[in-house]
């Protein structure tokens, strides 16, 4: 794991990347070269080296050959998440947040199933429209690298199992582990997805989340699982209904996937 207290672009990158945001704002180079940073360490753990991360033409990350990524930031945070092609087909992590997802785009995010199933549902009323959103972004990080074609927020449902779901009030954590890598490891651990020690994780943080907190801070994390609406992949049967993590905190909502291989 490596951390910073910074999203700031007073990192070393790569000319290749540099290229890429020649024209972006402040706010979006120091979450690219933040991203590129934490992703060249990630990479560094599995022994690749000198590897610029580019983009596609579609604006995806180029990981290196037999690698699988995914890159998410929001306000104040960035991670990233790589593995080998050997354990798994795809990741996807996201973190956004923790406020309500406007009202004027509901509708373009929640389908009419999950409005539904989610009106007698424990978590909050101004939580899990967001969560749903943030699940969502993982399966297009998971579903595009594979297909190569996009998929509509109203084209998966997202459901919660009761019985994989934990809601925990007046939590305080001293470890020096953050929730966000807690959560991608978890997703990827043995008993879930596969071996977590194929998996590398790395964040950056201005506010460490849950990282040595002397305060109390409610928390809700479970699974969630996927249910496409469009024809399964014939080559990645496994999508339809894989499950995912989620972990919130006063801060940030976290969601994770991964397809294994």
């Amino acid at each position: 794991m490596i951390s910073s207290q910074d999203l700031h672009s007073d990192r070393p990158c790569y000319p290749e990347e540099l290229a890429l945001i020649r024209k972006a704002v402040p706010k979006r180079r120091d979450e690219f070269i933040t991203a590129r940073y934490c992703a060249r360490q990630a990479l560094a753990q599995r022994g690749i080296h000198n590897n610029p991360i580019l983009k596609g033409k579609n604006r995806q990350p180029l990981w290196p050959e037999a690698i699988v990524g995914s890159i998410t930031h929001c306000t104040d945070f960035c991670a990233v998440a790589v593995a080998s092609t050997e354990q798994f087909h795809a990741i996807g992590i996201d973190a956004e947040p923790n406020t309500p997802l406007k009202e004027d785009i509901r509708h373009l995010i929640i389908t009419e199933n999950e409005l539904k199933r989610m009106e007698h549902h424990p978590l909050p009323s101004d939580l899990w429209p967001k969560l749903i959103f943030s699940a969502k972004e993982t399966i297009f990080k998971c579903y595009f690298p594979l297909i190569r074609q996009y998929l509509d927020f109203l084209e998966a449902e997202i459901n919660f199992p009761s019985d994989e779901q934990r809601f925990t009030s007046c939590v305080t954590r001293s470890s020096s582990t953050s929730s966000s890598e807690t959560l991608i490891r978890s997703t990827t651990s043995t008993s879930t997805l596969g071996n977590s020690n194929q998996t590398s994780t790395h964040y950056s943080s201005r506010q460490f989340i849950n990282q040595r907190s002397q305060h109390n801070t409610e928390l809700y994390s479970g699974q969630f699982e996927i249910n496409l609406l469009v024809p399964t992949p014939i080559k990645y049967p496994a999508l339809q209904g894989l499950r995912g993590r989620y972990l919130v905190t006063d801060q940030l909502i976290h969601t994770a996937l991964a397809l294994p291989a």
